[in-house]
Parts: C-alpha cells; structure tokens; sequence
C-alpha cells in the first residue's frame, strides 16, 4: 500500500488521463481536470458523484470482487463504460490500486478512454475485411514464411484455394500440398528469394480437403519486419480456369490441323 506521501498532487491535477480517488463507497474524494472535462462536469459537481453513478457497468458484487483481487494483488484492470452529463458513453479502461489518503484507506483509480483505440480496430477490421473480399474476387491469397521458424502463415483465401483450415503450417506440412512432380522445381525457384530477388512461378497444389489439383501461380520476395526478422511475403493466384481454358485451346486447335 503506498503512503500519502508518495501521491503527487501536481501529477494528479494535470495527468493526460481522468484520475479519481474514492473510498469503497461513497462519493468521489478527489477528481482531476481530465475527468471532469471528459465526462462535461466541473470538478465540484464529478465530487458529489459516486462511481456507480458515471458506470453504467457498475456492479456491486463486481465491485467486492475487485477490492479483494486489490488487497491480494495490489491492483486491478478493468473496464468501464462510463456516461457523461450529455449522456454520451465512453468505453474506459480502469486501473485500479489502493493507497493511504487524508488517513484513510482509499482506491485510486486510473481512466483511460477506449475510444480511439476502439475507432483503430473498428478500422483494422474493416480494412481485413475488405482485403480478404478483394482476394475472393481476385482469387488471389497472401502468405508468408517465417524463415526462423520455418513456418508459413496464410490469409483465409489462400487457405481456400489450398482447402486447409488452420491459419500456418510447419514446413513439413506445407510440402504435402505441392504436387509431388512439382516440389523440386519450387524449392529451387524460391532459393533466390532469400537472396533478395524476387521470385514468380507456375506449378501445381493438390487440394486437402478433396484432393482435387489445381493450378496456381505464386510470387515472392524477402522481406524484413519491425522487429528485423527476415521473412519471405508473396501471393498466390488460383489460374486453373485460365489453364484449362488455355489446354481446351490448344486441343481445338490441334484437331483442325
């Protein structure tokens, strides 16, 4: 449990986050300019308030369930859904951990608002979405293989196109699904790739979940990520239509010599 001492006033009043401060029950003892701004209070009227008057998660067996995780591990998370005096709803994020205030024992309590990280992956998700709607048109999949772990993780449309159903293989997994003819021609033509050249080829995958063949072309180059791993990235393009088409061609053309 921290002392009083350890409290900076000046730390508090003009945190970037909403603080409080209150007892296990009770009005809010002390809250700072953040909170009041975010939630269209002044700091007087936010101190006549109490924490289940802005929750609207607010619980009290949650809330004993939280002072005894507190007094066990010094602190806790969790999240809020917090209702400002305009009625707007706020998702936040509460950090929670005991301290010795004006004598007394006291919860000090951390509020970050959720909103923008929750816009973020709103977006994230939209923009998934849309890409794997792309390549479903496109018949197209993107893959990469982590070269430390010899390990190739796959978008939903390659695991498609491949009729797998997890999200990577081993390496010792992957090669099943190359047709057997064309296995030596690939692993000779992705050499380079690790090299820094790019790579682009046409060969032949059996499916797994049927085991019907398919035609496909797939290119490649290395790349290296945030963390200064090397990877190779690529896409792989379901042409068996085009193939086909192209045979029946050919075959046409060869009885009217």
């Amino acid at each position: 449990m921290n002392s009083q001492a350890d409290f900076t006033k000046e730390l508090f009043d003009n945190a970037p986050d909403a603080m409080f401060i209150t007892r296990f029950s009770g009005p809010f003892l002390a809250v700072n300019q953040c909170a009041a701004d975010r939630l269209g209070y002044t700091i007087e009227e936010l101190k006549q308030l109490s924490p289940q008057d802005i929750d609207l998660l607010f619980s009290p067996t949650v809330l004993l369930e939280n002072i005894e995780k507190i007094k066990v591990e010094g602190f806790v998370c969790i999240e809020a859904l917090h209702v400002g005096k305009d009625g707007q709803r706020i998702p936040t994020e509460l950090m929670c951990r005991m301290i010795e205030y004006q004598g007394d024992t006291a919860v000090y309590t951390i509020a970050r608002d959720l909103r923008s990280r929750n816009e973020a992956q709103i977006k994230l998700k939209e923009k998934n979405r849309m890409m794997q709607a792309t390549e479903a048109v496109a018949e197209v999949g993107s893959w990469s293989w982590d070269i430390e772990t010899e390990t190739l993780h796959f978008s939903e449309q390659w695991k498609k196109i491949h009729g797998v159903s997890v999200n990577s293989l081993p390496k010792d997994q992957v090669m099943p699904i190359i047709h057997p003819e064309d296995q030596s021609m690939l692993e000779a033509a992705f050499r380079p790739v690790f090299e820094g050249e790019r790579c682009e080829l046409t060969h032949r995958i059996i499916r797994q979940d049927d085991g019907v063949v398919r035609h496909v072309r797939v290119a490649g180059s290395s790349f290296k990520s945030e963390t200064g791993s090397e990877q190779l990235v690529g896409a792989c393009q379901d042409i068996t239509r085009q193939v086909e088409t192209n045979q029946r061609l050919m075959e046409s053309e060869a009885r009217f010599r």
